[in-house]
């Protein structure tokens, strides 16, 4: 679905990426505090806000500009579980 560049909204609660996580446990997370903290933390390096819509090739590459490249990960989310994936984006070329 992402491929097709969607318009998506900036949201700090559950959304359709999480909806086949198992930690929502019939649209409650178990981990929400933790996944507000990453939230929080990624929309303030990147300079954007809560509500906010844009494409999502917008949103992976200041996503890509600010914290993966420069290395700032584990400044937001460091005892994140899903952290290979992102460590994953951050050696593509």
């Amino acid at each position: 679905m992402l491929k097709s560049n969607p318009l998506i909204r900036l949201a700090p609660e559950m959304d359709e990426i999480c909806r086949c996580c198992p930690n929502n446990q019939s649209g409650t997370c178990t981990t929400q505090e933790q996944v507000l903290r990453y939230d929080e933390g990624v929309l303030r390096l990147c300079g954007l806000k809560p509500g906010q819509v844009l494409h999502y090739q917008d949103f992976d590459r200041k996503v890509t500009q600010e914290i993966l490249q420069p290395g700032r990960r584990e400044e937001i989310c460091p005892d994140c579980q899903w952290s290979g994936l992102c460590q994953w984006k951050q050696e593509e070329p």
